[in-house]
């Protein structure tokens, strides 16, 4: 039987919609050999952006249900915060890259090996450290540190993160 221009495209695009499934559906059906396969042909892409991540401990929780603050200490000792909203967030500065990576730092947080974290929040917080000053923070603030706290139902998790050096 010969296939029409039509009937081959839409093989096509079955095939491709299956292809392209591949790490999803391994994933589902609990198949590390075929999510392996479509992730590595990175042609399945398998984005876990707005999921549950477990926590080190194996607790689990969801990423996009958080509010996020940062706490600094000023000069003369008193300590401000700021709340990590859109707007806020839309000030760093750079690469969609660059800024995607303190934003995953912060999202996945609990679920990310601690000396991971701590290098990042100190890379980005301390030394070199742009990012309070692309927020609005005075340079010479001191003691940073972020605070998460889900707002998922039925839970009241929250978490602390600090850079391992505190002072600039």
């Amino acid at each position: 039987m010969k296939l029409t221009n039509h009937q081959r495209s839409n093989l096509l695009a079955i095939l491709i919609l299956a292809w392209g499934s591949t790490a999803m559906v391994g994933h589902m059906i609990n198949s590390p050999t075929l999510k392996g396969i479509g992730l590595a042909s990175a042609a399945a892409p398998y984005t876990k952006v707005f999921c549950q991540a477990q926590t080190r401990d194996g607790k689990d929780f969801e990423t996009f249900t958080a509010d996020f603050t940062i706490f600094y200490q000023l000069e003369d000792g008193t300590e401000q915060s700021m709340s990590i909203t859109p707007e806020v967030y839309q000030k760093l500065h750079g690469p969609y890259q660059r800024r995607n990576v303190y934003g995953a730092v912060l999202a996945y947080g609990p679920a990310l090996p601690e000396p991971m974290q701590e290098t990042t929040l100190r890379y980005a917080l301390l030394s070199p450290g742009s990012v309070p000053s692309e927020l609005g923070i005075p340079d010479s603030a001191t003691h940073h540190r972020v605070e998460m706290v889900s707002r998922t139902p039925k839970t009241n998790n929250s978490w602390t993160f600090k850079p391992n050096i505190i002072t600039k």
